[in-house]
């Protein structure tokens, strides 16, 4: 991965925000990851990826339906028509929903990702996608080269997709939950190692403790964040930032029971990595 398309994965994913109308729909994205975390598992572990790589892209490419396969969502009755057509190469069908995951995932690459810090997350689902939001068509949208796999429902995507293969319609919008907005909901929920997705300056280690932040909005409600401290390093990660009313605010808290610290900031105060850190 280019260090310029690292640095833009790792900026664009600190200031992500998930759509506050959007959320009802990327929370049931969320459960259903969860919900099937132990089938994901079972197939990540054997190809060496985190198993929300598996679950987000059953939820792109196959809207969590197990009877489809992982390539692009075409029944698992056959080999795939769409593209990549004629997938899996071995085997006869009917296959297995397992087996076609793992088929797609090798054929893919994700064994060469040793690492899978937020940059090599972002880059291997919107790899696995296909670049034409960079490299086609697809700069046309708007903002530009945004890939809605990635950034659909946050602030990071207004519109612009391609409705079929190789058609790219500049005012369509996508229906789905991108992959960012999915994993921002599974790390608020305490589904996904801050210091692994999270770790922007690619340091892994254990988290010491949490802050929960939230900040004032101009609308009198708040907007949420967390941030970590990392284990014998000076390095903190201030994340997650998404618009809650107030009478949300004990619901949310009520998630956290381990947060050390809640510190109330300003709208003034830049957002994220800037806020007063405590332990």
């Amino acid at each position: 991965m280019p260090p310029e398309l690292k640095k833009e994965y790792e900026q664009l994913w600190q200031t992500c925000v998930v759509n506050s109308n959007n959320m009802p729909y990327v929370t049931w994205a969320a459960n259903l990851c969860i919900k099937n975390k132990e089938r994901y598992a079972k197939v990540a572990d054997q190809v060496g990826c985190p198993w929300y790589i598996v679950a987000l892209l059953h939820c792109m490419e196959s809207g969590f339906n197990f009877n489809t396969h992982l390539y692009n969502g075409d029944p698992l009755s056959a080999r795939t028509v769409r593209y990549p057509p004629g997938k899996p190469k071995e085997g006869n069908p009917p296959f297995t929903w397992e087996y076609s995951a793992l088929c797609a995932l090798r054929e893919d690459g994700v064994g060469n990702i040793k690492a899978w810090d937020i940059a090599s997350v972002l880059y291997f689902c919107e790899s696995y996608n296909g670049m034409g939001y960079r490299s086609g068509s697809g700069q046309k949208t708007t903002p530009p080269r945004r890939s809605p796999y990635l950034w659909s429902m946050t602030n990071h995507y207004e519109k612009g997709k391609y409705v079929v293969d190789g058609k790219f319609d500049p005012n369509a919008v996508s229906a789905q939950a991108g992959v960012a907005a999915v994993l921002k909901t599974l790390e608020i929920r305490g589904q996904i190692n801050p210091t692994v997705v999270s770790q922007a300056t690619g340091v892994t280690k254990n988290v010491t403790w949490f802050n929960m932040y939230l900040l004032k909005n101009s609308n009198n409600n708040f907007d949420i964040g967390l941030a970590a401290k990392l284990e014998n390093s000076d390095d903190t990660y201030a994340t997650v930032r998404i618009p809650v009313p107030l009478d949300q605010i004990n619901k949310f808290m009520s998630q956290f029971p381990n947060a050390k610290s809640v510190v109330i900031a300003e709208p003034s105060k830049a957002w994220p990595g800037e806020l007063p850190l405590r332990s």
